[in-house]
């Protein structure tokens, strides 16, 4: 029987899997609106929200079921593979951009000196670890380390509006230009997208019957995160510097120094550690799903003997091969925009066809 997992952990696991660490969300928002930009996370959330409710309602009907244990019922054997096997390249294509992206980071600002293939297998040995556990086990992880991360973003946040330029953020809205955010929050749909991660949380009716509340205040958490991040970056590097450079969030922290503390004069030390955890998480629960969706099907064809840590220590060694094989494919601009798509399709349009069906069959079975 499987456990259930608390509201605030769902919470942190909805956080964590759309957040990551917004480096590139300035940009973004200043490429499409300028210093307007803020109105952009208020109609992404607003677009993603109904989704992320349907994910939820689906996940309610077929209590205490995982998706790959349900989706045969909604979208029948064949189409249901099909899907399946959508998520599994989705996620592990997610894992090698998200795998590429950290350790070049890493590399070009504290390991100069030490091998991609090494920082690669690093990384991705401590994801395939903590994604053999158990979904109760991550879901707490990703509290504790969620509760870090957050205290950690805010106190970078104060840091660079206290050094910032509020001049800077002006003009705060142009109500001509309305058409144009409209235009421009449909555009920047993969801001929000990577909830489709709630397909593999099953929900239990008595112990997350307050569900919807709790995704409410995950959301307005999320916005007030990218509205902050967006605000900050432009009060310190300006509207004209903010639209260059796709990691101005980090360059906006290194040019901030407080001298009046010793220990953590530098901030960026502060955001790159904030990136690699939140790395970590987002990587641990694509090859959790990864391990999930594998060992359902192999249970199928009968491999009893094979067990979700054997298949976590599989996965590892291929991706390693590959990440360190292919490592310039995954951080290019073709690659990132192909996994996007993929992450858009997941996060928007599967869970609106797949609620659609399961309403339909409702009202089917009603009718009879």
């Amino acid at each position: 029987m499987k456990e259930a997992i608390g509201n605030k952990q769902i919470v942190f696991i909805l956080f964590a899997s759309i957040v990551g660490f917004p480096f590139s969300i300035p940009m973004d928002f200043a490429v499409s609106a300028g210093t307007c930009g803020w109105t952009i996370a208020i109609i992404c959330a607003l677009l993603a929200t109904p989704p992320i409710f349907m994910i939820s309602s689906i996940n309610m009907h077929y209590e205490k079921r995982g998706f790959h244990e349900y989706i045969e019922d909604i979208a029948g054997k064949y189409l249901a593979l099909a899907i399946m096997i959508f998520f599994l390249a989705r996620y592990l294509s997610s894992t090698m951009m998200v795998a590429g992206s950290i350790t070049r980071l890493v590399r070009l600002t504290i390991l100069e000196f030490t091998p991609l293939w090494a920082l690669f297998i690093v990384f991705i040995a401590c994801c395939s670890y903590t994604s053999s556990k158990s979904l109760t086990s991550l879901s707490y992880i990703y509290e504790f380390y969620g509760l870090i991360l957050t205290f950690i973003f805010s106190l970078l946040i104060l840091a660079m509006l206290t050094k910032g330029d509020f001049i800077n953020l002006r003009p705060f809205f142009v109500k001509e230009d309305m058409p144009t955010y409209l235009k421009e929050g449909f555009r920047n749909l993969i801001a929000f997208a990577g909830f489709d991660k709630l397909f593999f949380v099953p929900l239990f009716r008595k112990e997350n019957k307050k569900i919807h509340k709790y995704l409410v205040v995950s959301i307005l958490l999320i916005t007030i995160c990218y509205i902050a991040s967006f605000e900050a970056t432009l009060a310190v590097s300006g509207v004209n510097e903010t639209v260059l450079y796709d990691d101005i969030f980090f360059l906006s922290i290194r040019g901030i120094e407080l001298h009046h503390f010793d220990l953590i004069r530098r901030l960026d030390l502060f955001a790159l550690s904030n990136f690699i955890f939140s790395s970590l998480m987002i990587v641990s629960f694509n090859l959790y799903a990864s391990n999930v969706i594998i060992y359902h099907y192999l249970q199928k064809l009968n491999f009893r003997s094979v067990t979700i840590p054997l298949i976590s220590v599989i996965i590892y060694i291929f991706a390693s091969i590959i990440c360190i094989s292919f490592a310039s494919i995954f951080t290019s601009e073709a690659y990132v925009k192909i996994t996007s798509n993929m992450a858009i399709v997941a996060s928007y349009i599967i869970p609106i066809i797949l609620f659609t069906i399961v309403k339909v069959k409702n009202y089917e079975k009603k009718t009879l």
